[in-house]
């Protein structure tokens, strides 16, 4: 995103109310603040002092004054910026009667209609209806702890303002899982689904194909827009490769759908190690074929099992067991030779002395069943 630098000398007292643009008519402002790590938006009357700008100060000027720089935190391409009149926003510490105090660490503030902000979400109208037209009534409301990209209110205001030309082709992800959370928060995901299908397509290839430690914003983006290929897809990775509980990045993922994906996982490291060593104890218990050839499956098994980490026994919760991981040390231990060494000088029958014969079979279903999750069950 391209930004005009300014002389030092030009950031003085009338930039105190500077503001950028979203509706040029519109009749009140939205706030943004950092505070301490945390983001929070609030309402504000206009006053007539207040001032359009539409280019940022130079780095030493925007450290002078605090400003929230949007080309720190925005991550959109060039191809897809918004326009440089909305997103080269100017702000300074103390706006709209701070006091040095009570100062955010940084602030923007943006005009907007209260017309669309209460049409598209509950959220904001119940915030509009409550202040009963006194704006210092309204508190200030904290975004999701993970919230940490102004681009992104860009983009949903102008979603919600209709202004179609602005909205981005193309985002990020993780600027569209920003997006995701504000929407969420807003309660305005239908006025975002319009753009959803295209901004997912624009990035197809950036979907992760294994485990990775981006597949948590997925699950995000997938959930929140209730997009079904793709939720299936992630949850798919996330219940096969995971090696404990999927980590939140501190997303406002539900916590009963981490839960269900550990407990799948779980389920899925039990019913193979259960399998495999029930057939170990039967070995060990049962004659299977002759002396020699039980005693050639016992040691191969118990053998391979040490040599892939799974004697002793793993412990519930099986951290650090994936179930994809498990599929595949599993499914490449070895048959004994007994066919060929030993049958034919003891005479042993033909068939019989195969492995572990029914904890293949596990594997294949296993390995057919994890296909991901349906969005229909998600009644969470």
């Amino acid at each position: 995103m391209e930004s005009h630098n300014m002389d030092s000398h030009d950031v003085t007292s009338r930039d105190m109310n500077a503001y950028g643009v979203i509706d040029p008519e519109g009749d009140i402002f939205l706030i943004v603040e950092e505070r301490q790590g945390r983001v929070y938006t609030r309402l504000s009357e206009i006053f007539s002092d207040h001032q359009v700008r539409s280019t940022l100060p130079s780095p030493s000027t925007a450290e002078e004054s605090e400003t929230i720089d949007l080309d720190e935190s925005s991550s959109l391409s060039r191809e897809s910026s918004p326009d440089p009149s909305v997103s080269d926003l100017v702000s300074s510490t103390l706006l709209d009667g701070d006091s040095e105090q009570d100062a955010p660490d940084k602030k923007t503030k943006i005009r907007v209609s209260s017309k669309h902000l209460a049409f598209a979400s509950p959220r904001f109208q119940d915030m509009l209806e409550s202040s009963d037209g006194e704006f210092g009534r309204i508190e200030r409301d904290l975004l999701p702890a993970g919230f940490d990209n102004l681009s992104a209110v860009l983009v949903l205001l102008n979603v919600i303002h209709g202004c179609a030309r602005k909205v981005p082709r193309s985002l990020d992800p993780e600027t569209l899982c920003m997006v995701a959370m504000l929407a969420e928060h807003y309660e305005c995901l239908e006025a975002v689904e319009v753009y959803f299908e295209n901004w997912v397509r624009n990035i197809e290839d950036r979907v992760p194909r294994v485990y990775t430690d981006d597949l948590s914003i997925w699950l995000y983006i997938a959930w929140t827009f209730k997009h079904q290929m793709l939720f299936k897809h992630v949850t798919r990775i996330a219940v096969r490769e995971s090696t404990g509980p999927v980590p939140t990045l501190d997303l406002p993922i539900p916590k009963k759908l981490i839960e269900h994906i550990e407990t799948l996982r779980q389920y899925r490291v039990t019913e193979i190690l259960k399998s495999l060593f029930e057939r170990l104890e039967y070995l060990l218990e049962h004659k299977n074929c002759c002396q020699d050839c039980d005693m050639m499956l016992v040691g191969s098994l118990v053998c391979q099992m040490k040599a892939q980490g799974l004697l002793p026994q793993p412990e519930d919760p099986f951290l650090g067991f994936s179930v994809e991981c498990l599929l595949a040390k599993v499914g490449k231990m070895k048959e004994t030779r007994c066919k060929d060494l030993i049958h034919p000088a003891n005479g042993c029958p033909v068939l019989g002395c195969l492995m572990m014969p029914k904890t293949r079979v596990v594997l294949n279903r296993v390995d057919d069943e994890l296909t991901g999750l349906e969005l229909t069950w998600c009644v969470l």
